[in-house]
């Protein structure tokens, strides 16, 4: 091409702003030699393979073609619409015989319908482009669809024919014909050429439809792409390069500097991925890690792991362990774990530092979640490293707006984790990715080449456990293998999502026979595809020595509570108070703040919940730590009183635990913490572990008469927290328990939650039939309830490429991810 052909091709402005002007060729380089080193870093082996199927029959690989289609996502700049979007830059670039259309189109004077966006030119340039090399009108469509919705959202089919057919003669002109379609075309071959390929090449018409799963990671890689190239940092504007060949060399030069600069390179643990090889402290594993790592050691594809095991047998770092297995047996590139709580996250990081050390790693661990980025700044002292800050993405037309869109910024300061090799932080962030709303792609692709992790995956209600499931099933179909962890998960519950797993793999409807169980769980380790795979687990002799745990009942009043707490404490020991809500640990905490006032010696009255945030709550976890932690010492005197957050993940260590009436499997994660660790120095008094449960009193219930036995009578706003009905049917459980006088968990646990969720045993109380009934109905119903609105929300099983615009729907409130905030309650309801 003869250089005054580049200066013509140079006249299109891409960015401008104080810094100057970024020719828009440059910018569509630049995304180019981004995507081109992303092509196999962001996206997993399931969905390359897919996308060199469909680039198979043209000269160059699949990385060049996808990558030449990423970089011409700003084609449609090439426009009347948007030039004008800064008039004065425009008529200072183009020839005077352009200025009267840029005149007209400019947002001054623009008419009602020259509002065409950047996107949906690209789209609509591509698709005339493809239709004259011959391809199909389906298979051209979707690839045009794809590269106009790299803002967020993926137009129809009929968006980019419509705009595709002529009328009255004429294109739309804030589209621009004639000069500005030749130049387009242009500007295509010419960044094709400088990517080492022929954009005319004849056997176009023999390239097929991506599947859904190839289009996704095509349009996650060019978002991506397009945010990473926007960094003005690693990409400074060049208004006039000495030549497009010489900039592209530097284009290729500054895209591995930006990757380079924030550590953004696939993990590779290597063959040394061993547990004693990874987490060796010169202890033996425990029996559930010797069992996960003889699970993978030899998986050929990826699947479905299940880590099921009581709390302190090592869960978490079995499943680092078989991640990393995972990573490098499918040669996959990164790992995302996931919890339900920012707290759990927070304590999952260490351990996921250490897996990374172990396998010889030098990796940034990313937190992710709302707030993390802030977190993560204070601990550097170079507050830009570490992230991408893209500039000017979407500015012009007022891209990001609509409800759900992704801001790059906040995406690559908040949820980075989900792009860059290793993140961890909450659920949220992964199934956002299934959620219709903008840029959810860029999660699924994100996903793509990586491990995903779901720890606590009991511990959602049934709106966020449908989109979990759903999620599953598209990492499925992306290839994404996951790990499963779960001290209390329901039999139902696990072959569930293990069949949504493999419903997605498979590419069909999940099938409810396959979830259907008719016996209890045990302690287990299950790799699915593998179905002879599964191994039962022993609990480590640390574990069976426990014990049976004497349980006795309490008064749900603040006060008793109080009052017993103090009784047992008050001279020596400690007590974990769990509360099921805000408010009632808060009472709880000032009684017996009131009532040791005057001792002499008063043990340390701490307490924590959701409300506690930033400076504060490291403050307040490093005094639990002090007191009841794993390393507490030996003559500790202090209460801990707190809601929820203190029953998952926290290595506490107390004395003796009072508890409110909760879901039996929840109650088993409560009574965890309840003699965790082998101590000589307990007080005598509380050398036996003891719960207490606190609930309405028994006698109270039984002198209502029949009129007035319309409910089954909770502690005051407990059934906002937990189902009416599976609390009862947990009291009636523990009826039987009070009536022994004792319980042993690790033998039970597993036949309780099986009855508690499973068992149509009806386990009725005698006397109260009609509250029974109206809570099972309310119950089914708010489970039915909580289905709809998941179902509402998320993005739909896609069989055919034809319907990928469905992805990103704006039917429902992007974001989701809860049916009712705070990080108290993410319990809300279980479902069976």
């Amino acid at each position: 091409m003869a250089a005054s052909d580049d200066d013509l091709l140079l006249t299109p402005w891409a960015k401008s702003s104080k810094e100057g002007v970024h020719p828009l060729i440059c910018h569509l380089i630049d995304t180019m030699e981004v995507s081109r080193l992303l092509y196999g870093l962001f996206l997993g082996p399931k969905v390359r393979e897919e996308l060199e199927r469909v680039f198979s029959p043209l000269a160059g690989s699949a990385e060049q073609w996808v990558s030449l289609l990423c970089g011409l996502h700003d084609l449609g700049k090439y426009s009347p619409a948007f030039q004008s979007l800064v008039l004065e830059v425009a008529q200072k670039r183009f020839p005077e015989s352009e200025h009267r259309i840029l005149e007209v189109c400019a947002p001054a004077r623009k008419l009602a319908n020259l509002d065409t966006k950047h996107g949906l030119t690209t789209g609509v340039h591509l698709d005339g482009m493809l239709h004259e090399l011959g391809v199909h009108t389906s298979d051209r469509i979707v690839l045009s669809q794809v590269l106009a919705g790299h803002h967020g959202y993926i137009p129809s089919a009929g968006e980019i024919r419509n705009l595709s057919r002529p009328r009255g003669g004429r294109h739309k002109k804030d589209i621009g014909d004639g000069q500005w379609r030749q130049g387009r075309s242009a500007m295509v071959r010419r960044v094709a050429a400088l990517g080492g390929l022929d954009f005319g090449d004849a056997r176009w018409p023999e390239v097929r439809v991506p599947s859904q799963m190839g289009l996704v990671g095509l349009a996650g890689l060019t978002t991506i792409s397009d945010w990473v190239a926007s960094d003005t940092r690693f990409f400074p504007y060049e208004e006039e390069p000495e030549s497009l060949e010489a900039y592209r060399i530097r284009a290729a030069e500054r895209a591995q500097e930006a990757l380079r600069s924030v550590g953004w390179r696939a993990w590779t643990p290597g063959e040394r991925t061993g547990f004693t090889q990874i987490f060796g402290d010169g202890s033996p594993p425990f029996p559930l890690q010797r069992r996960v790592e003889e699970a993978v050691e030899s998986c050929e594809e990826p699947g479905v792991l299940v880590i099921e095991a009581p709390t302190g047998e090592g869960k978490t770092k079995a499943g680092l362990q078989a991640a990393a297995r995972l990573v490098h047996r499918l040669g996959l590139g990164g790992l995302y774990y996931s919890t339900p709580t920012k707290e759990l996250s927070r304590q999952a990081y260490d351990d996921v530092q250490d897996l990374l050390k172990g396998t010889g790693s030098d990796l940034e661990v990313n937190l992710v979640y709302s707030g993390a980025a802030k977190e993560q700044k204070q601990a550097r002292k170079d507050e830009a490293a570490g992230t991408i800050t893209p500039s000017g993405v979407g500015a012009e037309d007022d891209a990001g707006t609509e409800e759900g869109a992704q801001d790059p910024w906040e995406w690559f300061t908040r949820k980075k984790g989900l792009a860059f090799p290793i993140g961890v932080g909450t659920v949220d962030q992964a199934v956002k990715a299934v959620i219709r709303g903008g840029h959810n792609f860029l999660g699924m692709a994100a996903l793509s080449n990586k491990v995903v992790v779901i720890d606590e995956v009991h511990a959602y209600d049934s709106y966020t456990g449908r989109i979990i499931k759903q999620l599953l099933w598209f990492c499925g179909r992306l290839g994404a293998p996951v790990v499963l962890m779960s001290a209390t998960l329901p039999a139902d519950q696990r072959a569930e999502l293990i069949e949504h797993w493999h419903a997605g793999a498979d590419s069909r409807p999940v099938d409810p026979e396959a979830a259907s169980v008719t016996s209890p769980g045990t302690w287990n380790v299950q790799w699915s595809p593998d179905s002879a795979g599964a191994f039962e687990v022993d609990p480590s002799s640390f574990a069976r020595d426990r014990g049976p745990v004497q349980v006795e009942h309490l008064g749900d009043a603040p006060s008793e509570i109080a009052a017993r707490v103090a009784d047992l404490v008050g001279e020596a020991g400690t007590a974990l108070v769990v509360l099921n809500t805000k408010d009632r640990a808060k009472r709880v905490r000032d009684e017996l703040r009131a009532r040791l006032a005057d001792a002499a010696d008063p043990p340390a009255v701490v307490h924590f919940d959701g409300e506690h945030q930033g400076a504060e709550r490291r403050e307040i976890k490093r005094r639990i730590d002090v007191h009841i932690g794993k390393t507490s010492p030996e003559s500790r005197h202090a209460v801990v009183v707190g809601s929820p957050v203190l029953e998952h993940g926290i290595d506490l260590d107390a004395d003796v635990l009072v508890s409110d009436l909760c879901p039996i499997d929840l109650l088993f994660q409560r009574a965890g913490r309840l003699h965790r660790h082998d101590r000589c120095g307990r007080p005598s008094h509380l050398a036996r572990p003891t719960l207490y449960v606190a609930d309405v009193d028994p006698a109270e219930r039984a002198a209502r008469p029949p009129s007035k036995r319309t409910s089954l009578v909770f502690t005051t706003h407990v059934t906002k927290v937990y189902g009416a009905w599976i609390l009862g049917r947990t009291r009636m459980l523990l009826q039987q328990v009070l009536r022994v006088g004792e319980w042993d968990p690790m033998s039970e646990i597993g036949k309780q939650i099986h009855r508690l969720y499973v068992s149509s045993e009806s386990l009725v109380e005698e006397g109260w039939e009609c509250a029974w009934h109206v809570a099972q109905q309310r119950y089914e119903q708010a489970l039915e309830r909580e289905e709809a609105d998941g179902r509402e929300v998320l993005v739909p099983m896609l069989g055919e490429a034809a319907m990928i615009d469905r992805l990103t729907m704006r039917r429902a409130p992007a974001g989701r991810t809860r049916r009712s905030s705070g990080p108290d309650r993410f319990t809300e309801s279980r479902g069976r």
